[in-house]
């Protein structure tokens, strides 16, 4: 999905007062800059938190890696503004908490038709609901061959057997019966939960108004004048 942006910009100005002081023109531009990047830090570990608290987040590098990642404002490389961003990939489906959407079935060649398995909980796939899958069971590395006249595809490892339209199974030994590991489903519902866009907005208002505040009476200060 295409990215989403957000404008927020800043209502104080200080120009006045920093004309008083050496250099206003400098030192309006990098109090600007720390008062944005104060402003993008804030609203990347807001960000991050809210994520958190609103998803089960089951590999601990997720958020870091993927999360309201920073690219910070700069006087040196003439750039005065600033981003957080979410990685876009494809199958990526962070995004569409913040939009709603739908995940959609993937294509897995072994079992030639669309497939969108749903781990079931319990099951050798997703023992707790906050354990993540393991990589020797993703759909993508498992292997089937065809049998039955392309309804059931029988596995090559754990047991395995997958059924057209309906998921895969374990059998389980010595007792002549199976349960279920991933479910079938023709899309699922991405429902809109975090709220990235107004919690950014609240936040970054909040704090980089504040810290320019306090940055540009710093150098009032440093000039030798008193309010």
């Amino acid at each position: 999905m295409p990215p989403q942006t957000l404008r927020i910009n800043l209502d104080f100005d200080c120009t006045e007062l920093l004309k008083k002081t050496k250099n206003y023109d400098k030192r309006l531009a990098y109090n600007t800059i720390v008062a944005i990047n104060e402003g993008l830090l804030a609203v990347q570990a807001a960000e991050r938190a809210n994520v958190r608290e609103r998803v089960i987040v089951r590999n601990s590098r997720f958020i870091d890696e993927n999360i309201a990642r920073v690219q910070k404002a700069s006087v040196k490389a003439k750039r005065p503004w600033g981003e957080v961003f979410i990685v876009q990939k494809p199958r990526f489906l962070m995004p569409y908490l913040e939009t709603g959407g739908y995940k959609k079935p993937g294509l897995f060649p072994e079992l030639s038709h669309p497939t969108l398995g749903m781990p079931t909980l319990g099951g050798i796939a997703r023992p707790e609901r906050t354990f993540p899958v393991p990589r020797s069971l993703y759909q993508t590395v498992l292997k089937f061959k065809a049998a039955r006249g392309g309804r059931v595809y029988i596995g090559r490892r754990f047991g395995l057997y997958a059924i057209k339209d309906v998921g895969i199974f374990q059998r389980l030994p010595g007792m002549g019966d199976s349960r279920m590991v991933y479910s079938y489903r023709k899309k699922v519902l991405l429902p809109k939960r975090l709220g990235w866009l107004k919690l950014a907005r609240v936040v970054a208002e909040r704090t980089a108004q504040a810290a320019l505040f306090r940055e540009c009476a710093k150098s009032w200060a440093r000039a030798g004048n008193t309010f």
